[in-house]
């Protein structure tokens, strides 16, 4: 799942340090400035995100206390800036569900049964969905095949990307693939299985797994 809800966030109270100098009068120190992105923001579409905090927003009070004393109010100032970045990375997350005919008893007319694809992908990221053969030795999207481990034997049937039954939904990009554009958030895809009217095969279950691919 890419992710695409950002904000960045600081403590507005400047840190206190105290500094030891050296023989040579001089020494070094670091502030650690911690910031966090937060899930209460619109969608990105971009890629490359930045802010710049230049001279002007950054402030370095400072002064020197022979006593080792931070009370002192500091009187003098420097100025420097720094920038704040982020990537957001192009990816994508698949969810399935088993496509499920139940028991049945004839297969002498044609059942049908569903299941549901969500994909979460970047927000504004083009993607396709592709669905393989399956691994029963399938030929095509409707010539599947589910198959008994025990006898060899298979049931045909078919997967679709739509209610009628008359678009397949297969792995080749741009004639049998589902396409869409990511939100950054879940989108549900329906898979419509259908097995047509075919002999009988022996009792038993028979099964078959399909790959799901995202491509972007």
């Amino acid at each position: 799942m890419g992710v695409d809800h950002y904000h960045w966030a600081y403590s507005p109270r400047p840190p206190i340090l105290s500094l030891t100098l050296n023989g040579s009068g001089t020494g070094s120190t670091c502030a650690t400035v911690y910031a966090a992105l937060s899930a209460t923001q619109p969608a990105l579409t971009g890629t490359n995100y930045s802010s710049s905090f230049n001279g002007t927003q950054v402030t370095i009070d400072y002064g020197y206390a022979p006593s080792h004393s931070c009370s002192t109010l500091f009187g003098r100032a420097t100025r420097a800036g720094f920038t704040v970045s982020m990537t957001n990375a192009k990816a994508c997350n698949i969810l399935t569900s088993e496509l499920n005919f139940g028991t049945l008893t004839s297969l002498s007319t044609a059942h049908t049964a569903t299941t549901t694809i969500g994909v979460t992908c970047t927000s504004g990221l083009a993607y396709n969905i592709g669905l393989s053969n399956g691994s029963g030795g399938g030929t095509g999207p409707t010539a599947r095949r589910m198959t008994n481990p025990s006898t060899s034997q298979y049931v045909t049937y078919g997967t679709y990307r739509n209610a009628g039954y008359t678009l397949p939904w297969g792995a080749t990009i741009g004639t049998n693939t589902v396409a869409s554009s990511g939100t950054g958030l879940t989108q549900n895809f329906t898979a419509y299985g259908q097995i047509p009217a075919q002999a009988q095969p022996p009792t038993g279950q028979y099964r078959d797994t399909i790959v799901v691919t995202v491509s972007y």
